[in-house]
């Protein structure tokens, strides 16, 4: 939640400020999942996947697109077995509307998972 005085601040120049800056700390924070979480070779333990949430409440489409969807394209290709229960996670913890990016997630994704060693992915 925003308080009162955080409220005043995000209007006029310095509330312009404000936002950018924290556009910029959050495509941070998105960057940095990606590398911990879905980048990462072995399956990134519990607690670090539990300090991400709270990013995923205040995360915008346009975070999401830039930052995240390239990744999760290209690691589905790399790891799907992986990086299916992490999208799984996102899509029900994410507070946005995703669904202009169905396509390029789940489009070539989908026969990568098709060719998955995991059964229980397929």
């Amino acid at each position: 939640r925003i308080s009162h005085a955080a409220k005043r601040r995000l209007g006029g120049a310095d509330g312009e400020a404000e936002r950018e800056r924290a556009g910029e700390v959050r495509a941070a924070v998105a960057k940095r999942y990606c590398a911990c979480v879905l980048e990462a070779k072995k399956r990134a333990p519990p607690e670090t996947q539990a300090a991400f949430r709270p990013i995923f409440n205040v995360l915008t489409e346009q975070d999401f697109g830039e930052v995240m969807v390239p990744v999760i394209v290209k690691y589905l290709k790399r790891n799907p077995d992986n990086l299916l229960t992490y999208v799984i996670e996102l899509t029900n913890l994410l507070q946005i509307d995703i669904s202009t990016y169905a396509r390029p997630l789940l489009g070539g994704a989908v026969f990568e998972l098709l060719k998955a060693s995991s059964a229980e992915t397929q």
